[in-house]
């Protein structure tokens, strides 16, 4: 898997993320957390506009990032 990069918006949102996380001390996962929160009225905006295939979300956006952010976050403490 290549490092991201500063070309592409994700690559850019990517490393903002990580730098302001080092800056204020916190897990990168804890900050991208956060992020979650404030999206989770789009996101059932879209779980509506799925219409009976929204019932398949999970619950909330936060959950999903919490299982995603959770394996970087364990690869960055270990020695």
């Amino acid at each position: 898997m290549s490092r991201p990069t500063r070309e592409g918006p994700g690559g850019r949102a990517h490393l903002d993320s990580q730098n302001r996380a080092r800056r204020e001390g916190r897990p990168t996962g804890e900050l991208i957390g956060g992020s979650a929160e404030q999206r989770e009225k789009a996101c059932r905006a879209f779980e509506q506009r799925l219409g009976g295939d929204g019932h398949r979300l999970p619950p909330t956006l936060a959950e999903v990032v919490s299982v995603v952010v959770e394996f970087p976050d364990t690869l960055v403490a270990e020695p």
